[in-house]
């Protein structure tokens, strides 16, 4: 799925970004520690293109920025949105996306792309 951050909030009492991101599929948010985002050379911007894979199980990684992997903690069919909890960090989903996996205790791996020079 492809996308794009539409916001950067970052949580300075956890050195954590989270990132907004909206896609066709409806809208991501995603927390992300900062130590992280610098290993891989990323300093994502409002406007920045990202591609996001989303997984009930592991499969390759090969070629994504960030792979997270996860456990469904919240269903909110109210608001078309899955809780996904990541090592504590925050994954929140839209149930639409959630092909398999969108029962509380899923497992779900969140993969990243972030576009580069092509933005």
């Amino acid at each position: 799925m492809q996308g794009r951050v539409t916001g950067v909030e970052m949580l300075s009492y956890a050195d954590v970004a989270r990132l907004r991101i909206e896609g066709e599929s409806g809208v991501f948010e995603v927390e992300i520690p900062l130590k992280v985002l610098k290993e891989v050379g990323i300093n994502p911007l409002p406007g920045s293109g990202i591609e996001i894979g989303v997984e009930k199980s592991a499969s390759d990684f090969e070629g994504w920025d960030i792979v997270l992997s996860g456990e469904v903690y919240l269903r909110q069919e109210s608001q078309n949105r899955l809780y996904i909890s990541a090592g504590g960090l925050q994954i929140v989903i839209p149930i639409s996306v959630a092909t398999g996996f969108n029962n509380v205790g899923d497992k779900v791996y969140v993969k990243l792309r972030f576009q580069r020079g092509r933005d």
